[in-house]
């Protein structure tokens, strides 16, 4: 909502606790989602040989990868696999 056009609205969606529990509903499930592309992500650089790594293993690397929102629109494809594929290799050797 464009704060400029309805600023009562605004302020009732900014401090109210039903649209800060909307809103944090919201980023819980963009957050479910994004750990559910990631799963895939490395479910297919498993099977293509870039990791080797098993499905129960995911959720743990995916907490130690954190990455962000952001970077995942920002990096290209290939980007992205060197990227998981060096964490991958710090995350090994721990």
């Amino acid at each position: 909502m464009d704060a400029w056009q309805s600023p009562i609205t605004a302020l009732y969606q900014e401090f109210s606790r039903k649209e800060r529990s909307k809103r944090r509903v919201a980023e819980l499930m963009n957050e479910d989602r994004r750990r559910d592309l990631l799963r895939e992500i490395l479910a297919n650089y498993s099977r293509a040989g870039l990791i080797e790594m098993k499905y129960n293993e995911y959720n743990a690397f995916i907490d130690y990868l954190g990455l962000s929102e952001f970077l995942m629109k920002s990096l290209t494809q290939y980007e992205l696999a060197v990227y998981i594929k060096e964490k991958y290799y710090n995350y090994m050797e721990q």
